[in-house]
This record gives structure tokens, sequence and C-alpha cells, in this order.
């Protein structure tokens, strides 16, 4: 990590006081050990599994109305609002990305396009039925891709939520010579395809039954191959 930005993060968290007269773990230790615990849970993310990890960091015990106390208490929101509001604004210049990593990329735009469901009326459910009517009864899907450096809406559509999020893509002729990234919700070798002929550039998780290799090519630029499984 470059030496400022960890000096950046060391200064967001000094105001959190070291001691608190009414408990055994100041309130700096236990921060950082919260933030270490959420950051490394893998399994079911828990209460439990929380309270589990702390004790395990700190080497004190927390009982089960202690810790929860701890956890819902307006300090503790107070405390992490100011280390999360100290940290965007004394990092925001030194990781922002600017419009100079389209020259080292050599690409004409960075968009991000996603989907998210809307939750409805349960009256609407005939029009617009939800995927799981058991939880919700209605909700419309809104696919919408963002331009990385504005973040104005370049595109969008809105489809019934039982819509397949490939059918909700941009147009291709405006992804010319960018970089899209999506998830793998969009993951479909005829796009994927497309994309690369039109000079488009995708960044996206790999779907694990992919068998996919680099070629080198007379241009001056690697293709992405892709093996139907």
């Amino acid at each position: 990590m470059d030496a400022s930005i960890f000096e950046r993060i060391l200064q967001a968290f000094k105001d959190v006081p070291d001691v608190d007269a009414r408990a055994k773990i100041g309130p700096w230790a236990f921060v950082i050990a919260l933030i270490t615990a959420v950051v490394n849970d893998t399994g079911k993310r828990s209460i439990a599994c929380l309270r589990r990890t702390l004790i395990g960091s700190l080497g004190e015990t927390f009982v089960r109305s202690t810790f929860w106390q701890r956890l819902s208490s307006k300090r503790l929101t107070v405390i992490l609002s100011q280390v999360i509001r100290q940290l965007v604004d004394g990092l925001s210049n030194e990781i922002a990305i600017n419009r100079d990593i389209l020259v080292k990329l050599s690409v004409t735009d960075v968009f991000v396009h996603d989907s998210s469901s809307v939750t409805r009326p349960p009256s609407a459910k005939k029009y617009f039925p939800a995927p799981r009517s058991n939880v919700i009864k209605a909700s419309i899907k809104w696919h919408l891709c963002l331009n990385l450096f504005t973040g104005i809406a370049s595109w969008f559509c809105l489809t019934d939520a039982l819509t397949h999020d490939r059918l909700g893509f941009p147009p291709l002729k405006m992804l010319k010579g960018a970089l899209i990234i999506f998830d793998l919700g969009y993951w479909e070798y005829n796009l994927l395809s497309q994309l690369t002929v039109q000079g488009t550039y995708f960044l996206s998780r790999v779907d694990a039954s992919s068998l996919v290799h680099f070629r080198s090519s007379p241009c001056t630029k690697p293709h992405i191959c892709m093996s139907f499984p």
C-alpha cells in the first residue's frame, strides 16, 4: 500500500477514542476488530459468528447482551460515520479515476452495466410478476448503463422482473471502442463475440465452466478467445 494512503487511513481513525471507562475494550480496538471481522467473515455472516471472531481477535469475552448493546449503540454509528466520511474525504484524491486512464487502456470510455429489481404494489402482479411471488408479489427490473466518469446514465430500460439480464443489454453501437464492466448475468458467448469483433472491451468475472485463453494477433492488442464448455 502506498505510504500516503496508509497515513490517510490512520488519520481517519485517530479521533476514535482509545479508552472508555465503561468498557474493558475501548472504542478504537472494538471498531478495528469489528471491521476486520466483517471483512474476514466468509461464512454465515451472522451476529453470532461476528461475536466469536471478535472474541478470538481481542482475547476478551463478550456476553451476547453486551455485544449486541455495543453493536446497536448510537455511539458506534456516529464513530463509523465519522471514519467513513474522513476516509472518503482523505482518499478521494489518492484513488480517484480520471480520464488519463482512457489513454493507458486505449479505450474511448468506460461504462458499468447492471440491473436491479424494484418492488411494485401487489396489485401489479398480473402485469409485473416477481420471480419469487411468495416473497414479493410484483416487481420490475431496471437495466442501467452508467458512465464511470460522469455517473450519468448513458442508457436504461425497464422490463418485467422475469426478463433475463442478457435481454437488457445496451445497444452495441454505443459501446464501440469502449470498455464495459458487467457481471456473470451477461455472460453469453454470442454477446461477448460481438463485443470483441466490433472493438469493444469488457471486464467480467469468468464463468467456472468456461475455457478462456489469450491469442496474439497482428493487431496491437490481444484477442480474448473463448471455447464452449
